[in-house]
């Protein structure tokens, strides 16, 4: 989201109906694929020959421990490595979106040397929910003969069974496990009080996506039997009952290493500046008591009890004798949980549809992202076979129309839920997602645009040259709609060389050459800073980069220049979600003037880039002069 970088609520609310989920097979006896990737540091210390023995020895010490519950490999090279050694474990397994899911489980271990220590850092992706472990582990140690042994506790610790909802009542939930029938018993790796985290699955063509359900987990009852394991559900909202609606394939949870510890919660306005609230009455519960531990929320807006609580505390929110906000904490480690919540207490009863309203615009933004890159997986499958991608095109037109018409019964539930609670109209703000679903449609009506263009193309095509200039002319109309002018401009000059007489291609080349070229020096270095420079800025760049993008951004309005903005709205998604990511970070920390200043100073680059955003949006929506 560009302009609600934040939303005001805390937990998706979901309009559900029946009890039972089928969509998602729970594969009761398929073992996991485990897949260990073991990045060790370079130092001449660390031998080829130790290398190798560490990679054997954890593969080996990894089987015999999972047994039949996991077929393991230990590899020691992945996509995502580059990425993780720039920016960490945390921040990297953070980002899903770089993540494919599937049916891997993908564990990181890195491992350095430094003045006789070896250190170890571990974390995993699920792939079966989207999930990441909650935790980067960290282990040290001076004997060379047990790291191998070190990593193998690291990724054991952080395992974690994954389940799927195969039926949801009004407070209990069961959940088939992942190979639940292929072990003995499962009292080694889950018993009852533990809790697994919950994943929404949703299905898009041969793709499939996630996102964690927040603020709300699943408690174990007791041992499973035959691979079920009955659970009660904890959440903040009613409407989050895990039961089934449309355009969802089902219900994933994996199961969360907690800790015994003492609750650690920060409490904070969910407006910008995020002000700290303090003097909150805050109670803890064990699950099943009834009398709690009471708290205070202090200056810092943080409430810590004094004794420690396992696996997870059910918290309740005070404003008198009324409960302003109940949920779920798991216990995962020492760090505060951010909770935002409205001064006016009476104002949190719209918080269920403020949450769901972001939601559904996230949905949408989704969305957008998976049309962008369904664009340049058929421009892949153009450059091979004409006839393969358009079965794929066809195939997301009908995915796109399913997606479209299920975002649209969200958008309206909505507006009956926000009426239902006695919602006025201006306190409801659907402004952004009504302009991003008018985007998505615009994204449909183009593929279908496109399904056809190859399907006549497939018909008339007389020869191997003939349909070969066809998925070159279809690959540079693609390129040139994600905004690839110099790609498309490449395109459309290969089908004129092998076809010199194509005449309307001359004239789209000839067009698209004139309105790409620059209008002046001015306007070429204001292109090259957006279209090259702003997608690379990091969070911290962006703040001292802002005046010269908005200053480029003036420049291609005066040039009549609409294509320029096109791709600083593409790079405008992902910076929003590194803004978000930093400023959850540092809303964790204690309060400080520090730390104050420099939320105040994201909130503040967020808001702008909100408003740059929407420029740019505008401006590309405008034909170029």
């Amino acid at each position: 989201m560009i302009r609600r970088l934040l939303p005001a609520g805390l937990l998706l609310a979901l309009a559900l109906s029946s009890p039972v989920l089928a969509s998602l097979d729970p594969e009761l006896d398929k073992p996991y694929r485990l897949q260990v990737v073991l990045h060790i540091a370079q130092n001449r210390f660390l031998t080829e020959i130790f290398q190798d023995q560490v990679q054997r020895e954890l593969r080996d010490q990894l089987q015999l421990s999972l047994g039949r519950l996991a077929s393991v490999e230990v590899v020691r090279d992945h996509p995502q490595l580059p990425n993780i050694e720039s920016s960490g474990l945390e921040s990297a397994l953070d980002d899903s979106h770089k993540f494919k899911l599937g049916d891997v489980k993908t564990h990181f271990v890195l491992l350095d040397y430094a003045a006789g220590v070896y250190t170890l850092q571990s974390r995993q992706h699920d792939g079966l929910t989207g999930l990441a472990s909650p935790v980067v582990r960290k282990v040290e140690t001076s004997d060379r003969t047990i790291v191998a042994r070190l990593a193998a506790q690291l990724v054991e610790q952080d395992f974690g069974l994954v389940g799927t909802v195969i039926e949801a009542g009004k407070d209990e939930v069961r959940l088939g496990l992942r190979g639940g029938k292929l072990a003995p018993k499962l009292d080694a790796w889950i018993k009852p009080g533990e809790v697994f985290a919950i994943s929404r699955i949703v299905g898009d063509g041969n793709k499939v996506r996630a996102q964690r359900v927040e603020w709300a987990l699943l408690e174990v009852l007791e041992t499973p039997a035959d691979g079920v394991c009955r659970c009660r559900l904890w959440h903040r909202f009613q409407e989050v009952d895990l039961k089934d609606t449309p355009g969802v394939l089902g219900y994933r949870a994996l199961k969360l290493t907690t800790q015994p510890a003492r609750l650690r919660l920060r409490l904070l306005d969910d407006r910008p500046p995020f002000e700290p609230l303090a003097g909150v009455v805050v109670h803890a519960f064990r699950p099943g008591d009834k009398k709690p531990s009471e708290l205070s929320s202090n200056r810092d807006g943080l409430a810590v009890s004094r004794e420690p609580f396992n696996n997870f505390v059910h918290v309740k929110i005070l404003s008198g004798d009324s409960v302003r906000a109940k949920f779920p904490v798991p216990l995962v480690d020492d760090r505060p949980v951010v909770c935002k919540l409205n001064r006016q207490a009476e104002a949190d009863a719209q918080a269920p549809v403020d949450f769901r309203r972001d939601q559904w615009v996230t949905r949408i933004y989704d969305n957008l992202r998976l049309a962008d890159e369904r664009v340049k997986d058929l421009n892949q499958r153009l450059g091979k076979s004409l006839e393969d991608a358009l079965g794929a095109a066809k195939n997301g037109v009908t995915k796109m129309a399913a997606e479209l018409e299920n975002v649209t019964r969200e958008r309206d539930d909505i507006l009956r839920q926000a009426a239902d609670r006695k919602i006025p109209n201006e306190r409801l703000d659907l402004s952004e997602g009504i302009q991003r679903l008018a985007d998505l449609k615009e994204k449909h009506k183009e593929l279908e645009q496109y399904a056809a263009r190859l399907e006549k193309a497939f018909q008339e095509s007389k020869s191997e040259k003939t349909l070969g200039l066809a998925k070159l002319l279809e690959r540079a109309r693609l390129s040139e709609g994600e905004a690839d002018y110099d790609g498309a401009i490449a395109l459309y000059e290969k089908v004129l060389a092998a076809a010199p007489d194509q005449t309307k291609v001359r004239e789209q080349l000839e067009k698209l050459r004139k309105a790409w070229a620059p209008k002046s020096e001015t306007h070429a270095q204001a292109r090259t800073f957006l279209c090259q420079d702003w997608p690379k800025l990091d969070v911290r760049d962006l703040k001292e980069k802002l005046e010269k993008a908005q200053n480029a951004l003036k420049i291609c309005r005066e040039a009549g220049d609409g294509m320029t903005p096109k791709k600083m709205v593409q790079a405008n998604v992902a910076h929003v979600a590194n803004l978000k990511k930093h400023l959850d970070e540092l809303l964790r920390r204690r309060d400080s003037e520090d730390n104050r200043s420099q939320v105040k100073a994201v909130t503040q680059v967020a808001e702008a880039l909100g408003r740059l955003h929407a420029e740019a949006a505008a401006l590309a929506a405008k034909k170029t002069n």
